[in-house]
């Protein structure tokens, strides 16, 4: 993935960003979640902080909810609707 802005959207940071996904991908929805609601650009410092827990999910998610115009509880709700979605949709 591309990120337009190369500054970590938690710390600020100036440079080499990498994406995170808030909700894991790989639980039940693939790629369903590859999705800019579920993703934050983070510098490297940030994202261990992350993996760390140090930042938490609650954290990311106020910082992508403000940037997208929406409510935390909204983002919420369209991922665990597109969790519950069945793999392949009938033809």
């Amino acid at each position: 993935m591309t990120i337009k802005n190369p500054q970590c959207e938690w710390c600020g940071a100036v440079g080499l960003v990498h994406p995170h996904h808030l909700w894991p991908r790989n639980i039940a929805a693939g790629g369903r979640l590859n999705i800019r609601i579920n993703l934050i650009g983070l510098c490297s410092v940030c994202h261990n902080d992350v993996q760390a827990g140090l930042i938490t999910r609650i954290d990311l998610l106020a910082v992508v909810a403000n940037r997208e115009g929406m409510m935390q509880d909204q983002i919420e709700a369209e991922i665990w609707r597109l969790r519950k979605e069945p793999d392949h949709a009938p033809a």
